[in-house]
């Protein structure tokens, strides 16, 4: 079976919904990903900013509560400008993403 894997940066607007009981009424494109009927997420790479660790932290254990087959991995990232990604990211150089298949058919 094909394993998919996703990436995607932590939105600090829209997937920020507060700590209450409340953030479960308000939609997350990121949690909302890893509750597709259609769709298993099987690994969900996140980028985020240091001043976002505590939301990446919340949104992970929250796929977690949705999606326990989702292995949420984060990537710390420092990031300039985000509407400039091309020239304000800077990846760390341990961002290699472990692959769920062998190269070889």
């Amino acid at each position: 079976m094909r394993k998919t894997v996703a990436f995607g940066f932590v939105g600090t607007v829209l997937d920020y919904a507060g700590r209450g009981s409340q953030r479960w009424e308000k939609w997350r494109p990121t949690l909302c990903l890893c509750q597709q009927e259609t769709l298993v997420v099987h690994r969900l790479e996140l980028l985020y900013d240091a001043r976002s660790r505590s939301l990446f932290e919340g949104l992970k254990k929250d796929i977690a509560s949705v999606s326990p087959e989702t292995e949420v991995v984060g990537v710390e990232i420092a990031i300039r400008n985000p509407w400039g990604l091309r020239r304000g990211l800077r990846l760390p150089a341990r961002f290699r993403p472990q692959p769920y298949f062998s190269s070889r058919r």
